[in-house]
């Protein structure tokens, strides 16, 4: 998946991205479990973020949308067959 130019992580749509859900700065850092120091430095340019984090927090604050892969799996995979189940025999202890 690549992300456009306006969803990079760059210092300005950090700082963009979290203005725009009015968050303060700890605010944005607890959704993506940093702490408010850590998040200064991103939006400062100071340290780069993670594109794991900057679509963990974009995805948390409804900026990010997936769409989900789901398998469709055939209806004859998806149905169990009568012929493939036994009844469950347990062994008791003791007993011959």
């Amino acid at each position: 998946m690549t992300l456009d130019a306006d969803r990079q992580p760059s210092p300005q749509n950090i700082r963009k991205a979290r203005k725009n859900r009015n968050l303060s700065e700890s605010a944005a850092g607890e959704l993506i479990y940093v702490s408010r120091e850590s998040w200064r430095l991103y939006e400062k340019g100071t340290t780069k973020m993670k594109l794991g984090l900057w679509e963990l927090f974009l995805f948390k604050t409804g900026q990010l949308w997936i769409k989900p892969i789901v398998e469709v799996r055939p209806k004859s995979i998806r149905a169990g067959r009568v012929e493939n189940l036994r009844p469950f025999g347990a062994n008791t202890l003791g007993a011959d």
